[in-house]
């Protein structure tokens, strides 16, 4: 199991990879806000709240599912106290 430390970091990485596979936190904010999952519950994503995620080293929970499917990184990698992985997983 994971300390509070250790969730803390993985969270941190995880938002900066999905920046960082997006290109930018605008680009990241438009794919979300245009991903079918946000779209079928009518979400919309700007630059000032991806910033502030990143900022807070955090994905908003309301978010995680439309970054996942945007940039592929795992639910698990942006918010594993909600989405625990296998720690073998997460490494491979």
């Amino acid at each position: 199991m994971l300390n509070i430390e250790e969730i803390k970091k993985i969270k941190r990485a995880g938002m900066d990879l999905a920046v960082g596979r997006a290109g930018s936190q605008s680009a990241l904010a438009e794919g979300v806000s245009n991903s079918k999952y946000a779209k079928s519950l009518q979400l919309s994503c700007s630059q000032a709240a991806i910033s502030l995620m990143q900022t807070k080293g955090e994905c908003s929970a309301k978010y995680v599912l439309a970054v996942e499917e945007f940039t592929g990184v795992s639910r698990g990698q942006l918010r594993p106290d909600l989405y625990p992985e296998d720690p073998v997983a997460r490494c491979a």
